[in-house]
């Protein structure tokens, strides 16, 4: 818990390349700099309900903001902030569903589009379930982790249920730890992460929106290639804050449509980690070596 609490302090007041500020209002100032951005207000696995509450008013804060703002910004949420982790209720499920939804509907009375990001393989099921629900009412994506095995039906699964509804999809490699039988080995990720951004576009039809979440210049360079040959009404790059700032720029100089993801609050810790853990420099620094061994305890 101690090393916890001094990563939260150093990754938000030390080392806060990745963090858009502690609160609403500091993402908010970000994203005037920097939109369009998708926002995501930090915090996850939540074993005890009694936070999730305070997480959806959060996020029914933010989408008002943003909407009283008119700043091109959309929300992401995770289902682990909202239940999906809860311990102390009968059907976590439901329960995070339930909230989950509150938020969406929030969002989208707001005029704000809502992100689903994707956690661990445990929650797959739910967020796709939850995403076939609602899509057809609500203004909703959804992320896909290339690094999973069962991506590539998942994907043909979202590709049919835009014959019936807008659907957009965020590809990633994806950052969570699996075991093997649920995730590819690390050196087979960014060549099933190419064949993803390929399949999406092949067999996407035009209204299926792409968005590729990527620093990787093969993978961006495809899906602009892509996007020439086989245009979605729906497509961008995205990218996290403070990953490859310089990169970023460049291609907006250049006219392509691209996202930061933006995300903010105290709670930092988790998401720094896994974002240091993919550093090449910074995962093999041994002041860092702390925080990723409380990180995976």
């Amino acid at each position: 818990m101690l090393v916890r609490d001094f990563g939260n302090w150093f990754f938000l007041h030390v080392m806060p390349w990745w963090i858009a500020g502690a609160d609403a209002q500091a993402a908010l100032a970000y994203c005037r700099r920097h939109a369009p951005c998708m926002v995501n207000y930090l915090g996850e696995h939540y074993a005890d309900s009694s936070l999730v509450r305070p997480t959806l008013e959060e996020y029914r804060n933010l989408a008002g903001l943003l909407s009283s703002a008119k700043v091109a910004a959309s929300i992401t949420v995770k289902p682990s902030q909202f239940g999906f982790s809860a311990l102390d209720v009968e059907d976590p499920r439901s329960f995070c569903e339930d909230n989950m939804l509150e938020a969406v509907r929030h969002a989208a009375g707001c005029g704000v589009f809502t992100w689903l990001d994707m956690e661990d393989s445990r929650s797959t099921d739910f967020t796709l379930d939850f995403y076939c629900k609602y899509a057809p009412e609500y203004p909703i994506g959804i992320c896909i982790q290339a690094n999973l095995r069962r991506s590539p039906k998942d994907l043909d699964r979202l590709m049919s249920l835009s014959n019936s509804c807008a659907v957009r999809v965020r590809l990633v490699k994806g950052t969570y730890s699996e075991m093997p039988d649920a995730a590819l080995a690390d050196a087979d990720v960014h060549a099933a992460f190419l064949a993803l951004i390929r399949a999406a576009f092949a067999k996407g039809p035009a209204g299926f929106g792409i968005a590729v979440g990527s620093h990787h210049p093969e993978a961006v360079e495809l899906a602009l290639e892509l996007q020439k040959y086989s245009p979605k009404k729906f497509f961008e790059i995205q990218m996290l804050k403070g990953v490859r700032p310089a990169y970023a720029e460049g291609l907006r100089r250049k006219g392509v449509p691209l996202a930061i993801y933006a995300p903010y609050g105290r709670d930092v810790f988790a998401y720094s980690v896994r974002r240091a853990m993919k550093d090449p420099v910074l995962r093999h620094n041994p002041l860092f070596f702390p925080f990723f061994a409380a990180y995976k305890a």
